[in-house]
């Protein structure tokens, strides 16, 4: 009886050991970002830093974070990205970042320079990977699709995604598995919380953001990117429209022609994008 008692004990101890590595793993698995983001407020006419700190989930998405902080985060890719929403009512419940920034000019949009895609780290990729839900304070890696597949649960283009986030505003179960959830924010943090209310506030009316289109003109594979408020683009040439670039076969709808919603404000008298990232650092 006794040696079976000390059986008993030794695997209950073992077991212990085993969850405890497992939660210092874990821990020690979780990277964290500090984002400083430029917000425009409206009570002090101007831009102001504002701070939100991001866990990264290694433990989960090894290659997508080990990829983003190699290439987007040490290289400070994302300084100078706008947040901005699609305009498209599929997608008005995310904001997104991390494909345009603001230009030499305070009013101008740029492409991000692309950087290499990686492994699909989700149910429905090429790995388990993260199978977190996409909720609100969730940060997913947006990927694109192929023209022939025509909706986001395609299989061919599971290893697009790059370097831009997408941040639900709600719940969106219909992404649980087709994308990677690779962070969260911990919204139950104070000055967290403050920062994404700023940020969603940003599209909170009309009167704070403006209509732009991004599109690109060319041959696939050396694509010219072009981004012109809505009302610029309305105006151009029936021959101008006619170049707009549109995906067929394999080829990806990313480059498809888009609208998309800018937080836009006045500084000192020039017009300028309210959301932007000024810095990303590791803490």
């Amino acid at each position: 009886m006794k040696r079976l008692k000390r059986i008993i004990f030794n695997m209950l101890a073992l077991v212990m050991v085993a969850c405890v590595c497992f939660t210092f793993t874990a821990c020690e698995d979780v990277r964290r970002l500090e984002i400083t983001v430029s917000i425009y407020d409206a009570d002090e006419a101007e831009m102001v830093d504002k701070t939100l700190t991001v866990d990264l989930y290694r433990h989960l998405a090894p290659k997508t974070v080990d990829h983003l902080i190699k290439n987007c985060v040490e290289q400070n890719y994302y300084n100078g990205a706008i947040f901005y929403k699609e305009s498209s009512y599929a997608q008005q419940k995310q904001i997104m970042m991390g494909d345009i920034k603001v230009g030499a000019s305070s009013d101008e949009v740029l492409k991000l320079d692309p950087v290499d895609t990686v492994e699909g780290e989700f149910e429905y990729g090429t790995t388990v990977g993260s199978n977190l839900v996409n909720k609100e304070g969730s940060i997913g890696l947006w990927r694109t699709w192929s023209a022939l597949d025509g909706s986001y649960t395609t299989s061919s283009s599971t290893n697009t995604g790059s370097a831009t986030w997408f941040m639900p505003t709600e719940s969106l179960t219909q992404y649980d598995g087709w994308f990677c959830v690779f962070a969260q924010i911990n919204l139950n943090d104070e000055n967290n919380s403050k920062t994404w209310n700023a940020i969603k506030n940003g599209f909170a009316t009309t009167d704070l953001y403006e209509e732009y289109v991004i599109y690109y003109t060319g041959e696939y594979g050396s694509l010219q990117f072009n981004c012109l408020p809505k009302t610029e683009f309305d105006n151009l040439t029936s021959g101008e429209k006619e170049a707009v670039f549109e995906a067929k076969q394999n080829q990806h709808v990313s480059f498809n022609k888009r609208s998309v919603l800018l937080p836009v404000a006045t500084v000192k008298g020039e017009k300028t994008f309210a959301i932007q990232i000024k810095g990303v650092k590791m803490i």
